[in-house]
């Protein structure tokens, strides 16, 4: 960022706050915001692992009960 938008950015923090307005700048709240999100992202990320997980394994045993019913169906239509 250039000097001018940076001289800019501080002038536009100082007025707002002269104004009475709130101004989110604090480098420490901004990094603990972002690892917050991070943490949230990574928690998401896990519980749709576990879910995509839990799906595929329910399917699976759906068609492994399928193959043995149609065996069993098989065999008994031809025994």
């Amino acid at each position: 960022m250039p000097a001018a938008d940076r001289a800019a950015a501080g002038l536009d923090a100082a007025l707002t706050r002269a104004a009475g307005g709130a101004v989110r700048d604090d480098p420490r709240r901004v990094a603990k915001a972002l690892r917050r999100a991070e943490r949230a992202k990574a928690k998401r990320a896990a519980a749709w692992a576990a879910r995509e997980s839990a799906t595929r394994g329910a399917m699976r045993g759906r068609v492994e009960q399928r193959e043995a019913n149609l065996a069993e169906r098989a065999a008994r239509s031809i025994g």
